[in-house]
């Protein structure tokens, strides 16, 4: 899930129904965008952390990709 599915899932009050009912998992670089960086200033950012510390959304590392593209005409 990227920063802006998250963000608005959680503004559409719609996040806890997934969370409820799948396993949601994102990347460290989404989890600092929604919930490090804009913690105190934003309740979505804390509702978000409440989340991960409750094991709710499951926070991982990935793997950056070169910028090769994999696309017709490569």
């Amino acid at each position: 899930m990227d920063s802006d599915a998250l963000i608005k899932l959680t503004k559409a009050g719609l996040k806890e129904l997934i969370v409820d009912n799948l396993e949601v998992v994102v990347p460290r670089r989404v989890y600092k965008e929604t919930a490090e960086i804009p913690r105190g200033r934003f309740p979505d950012a804390e509702e978000i952390e409440n989340n991960v510390k409750s094991g709710r959304i499951l926070v991982r590392e990935t793997e950056r990709k070169g910028r090769e593209s994999s696309g017709p005409g490569v």
